[in-house]
């Protein structure tokens, strides 16, 4: 079966590299996901023939999204990766149906290929969806059912420390939470329900008109900002963070009507951002998955062909105007498409899990960029470099960060960045990560400080180096006087807490002489340097080390 489609899930980064590698001669069209969760949006949106999953995974193991696969999607063939400790879980989804076959780890690349080959034979036979295989067709007739024309909504949960939390009766209670604010945010017209562990779908009327102010989706809008607030789930406090997908569903819809309406909220809840957000079906929604699709099997290739590369924006003393710090920054130069914007690939990867990939590749080039300052006799100047939120929430990171690194004697030159909304996803654990990282030696940075979140009360327990003040801090600080004075106060508390302020987004000489006069250390904009190609930035290192000797 030539051009298959094979989706490969497994949380180890590893795991999937090394079946990539295996495979990638083989034309196949290879998709990822980190999670179950994730290989069921993959799933929502296009078509997959082949499955190959990892048994241990959190949140949900690979018997159970193979068993959803094979409710939801009975055409895909199922393979599953075990170890010897599993095996009586894979002889029980065998004798269930659940699963083709099996494969062990260590595999031997050759069965991997043949038994792929075999089942992707086997997938040619399995082309008729039919909708009463789905576990959601009782759904489906009640929405033929409605009295008017309404909209069907998808929400699924975007931060995986939320994830980890909900299981039982903590999913019970959710859903009550949802259907609560659901029925005063909205008109909701059936029940709200559980499609998976990170999914929730429900029919409401959802108009798509402006408010008084011109806001485009204002009641869906409202309705997001309710579901962002806080929440008691068995005596716990979570901050879940939704993407919303919304399709219309006509008065007088039909079954497979119904069922063409829930895979359009689900592919319109698949093409929503990383962070959450909301994005209602049309024809130029599907258009935009299709290229992003096409992007994704880009993104994935284009690390091993080096389009990947680094760029370096330098980090300036707001006294004496010389560089004493840099951020790298991920670029991306496509073989068709020239320079993609790190906006559209770095929020691609978050969500098909190729950040853990790129990430870690950021962090090796970051470090080679520490050698290489040090060579021209640069042995204080910190290079930093950003963790993302899904990077950051995954166990093994932190072990390739610490190998990069060497015997760590100069891990204090590599400042990684953390953001405040990734601390804030889970604190406990987030704490814990960061002194570990303190305690191996790296530099600390809690990146976009003052963006919303409620961090203050765990700064003193939060072992960083440095506080990087978001743009939008800085964006009217000349020109409003409460952001001045909030502002200020925010460089004053940084200061008697003993860190570095760093601020981000200076654009104009009026802000850069307020950073001056009221203390702040390091400035970051384009005021001095936009961001520069690695041999340029070294370049104007070596001017302004030959300028500070001449003087």
């Amino acid at each position: 079966m030539t051009n298959a489609s094979v989706l490969l899930v497994d949380d180890e980064p590893s795991i999937v590299n090394a079946l990539r590698r295996a495979l990638r001669t083989e034309g196949y069209e290879l998709r990822t996901a980190a999670s179950g969760q994730e290989a069921l949006a993959v799933l929502a949106s296009q078509s997959v023939d082949v499955v190959v999953s990892d048994y241990r995974m959190p949140g949900m193991t690979g018997t159970e999204l193979l068993s959803a696969v094979r409710q939801r999607y009975p055409e895909t063939v199922r393979l599953m990766l075990t170890g010897e400790a599993d095996m009586q879980a894979v002889i029980e989804a065998i004798n269930e149906g659940a699963i083709y076959k099996f494969l062990t780890k260590p595999w031997c690349n050759d069965t991997l290929r043949s038994t792929l080959k075999e089942a992707c034979a086997s997938a040619v036979s399995f082309k008729q969806p039919q909708i009463e295989t789905s576990p959601h067709a009782d759904f489906c007739v009640q929405l033929t059912q409605l009295s008017e024309a309404a909209q069907i909504v998808v929400l699924e949960l975007r931060n995986p420390s939320v994830l980890r939390l909900l299981s039982g009766y903590q999913v019970a209670q959710l859903l009550v939470e949802l259907e609560a604010i659901a029925a005063r945010s909205l008109r909701l017209l059936s029940p709200v329900r559980q499609l998976d562990d990170a999914q929730f779908v429900f029919a409401a009327t959802v108009p798509a008109n402006r408010n008084g102010d011109g806001d485009a989706d204002a009641e869906a809008q409202a309705f997001l900002r309710e579901l962002a607030r806080p929440m008691s789930v068995r005596e716990q406090v979570i901050s879940p963070r939704f993407a919303m997908g919304i399709a219309d569903i006509a008065q007088d819809a039909g079954a497979l009507d119904a069922q063409e309406a829930l895979k359009a909220a689900l592919v319109a809840v698949t093409a929503t951002g990383f962070s959450g957000e909301l994005t209602r079906f049309s024809s130029e929604i599907e258009r935009s998955l299709a290229e992003r699709h096409a992007l994704e099997s880009d993104m994935t290739k284009g690390l091993e062909r080096n389009e990947f590369y680094v760029q370096v924006q330098p980090q300036v003393n707001a006294q004496t105007l010389k560089i004493e710090g840099a951020e790298t920054l991920c670029r991306w130069r496509h073989p068709v498409l020239g320079v993609v914007s790190p906006l559209k690939f770095i929020d691609l990867a978050e969500q098909n899990g190729f950040i853990h990939e790129l990430g870690s590749w950021v962090i090796r080039e970051s470090w080679s960029l520490v050698d290489r300052l040090a060579e021209l006799g640069e042995a204080d100047l910190r290079i930093s470099a950003n963790v993302s939120p899904r990077q950051f929430a995954h166990d093994g990171w932190v072990d390739e960060a610490l190998a990069c690194v060497g015997d760590g004697s100069r891990a204090r030159l590599l400042e990684l960045e953390i953001t405040e909304s990734t601390v804030m996803d889970d604190p406990g654990r987030a704490i814990a990560v960061m002194h570990r990282l303190k305690e191996s030696g790296f530099s600390l940075a809690m990146d976009d400080f003052g963006t919303g979140q409620s961090s203050l009360s765990l700064l003193n327990q939060l072992p960083v180096d440095s506080l990087k003040f978001d743009r939008s801090l800085v964006r009217d600080v000349t020109s409003n006087a409460r952001s001045r004075t909030l502002f200020t106060r925010l460089i004053e508390m940084t200061q008697e807490l003993g860190v570095k302020s760093v601020v981000e987004g200076v654009e104009t000489q009026d802000q850069i002489e307020l950073c001056q006069s009221i203390g702040c250390d390091l400035i970051q904009g384009f005021a001095f340097y936009r961001p520069l190609d690695v041999s340029d930035f070294l370049d104007e290192v070596r001017r302004d080390r030959s300028a500070v000797t001449d003087l």
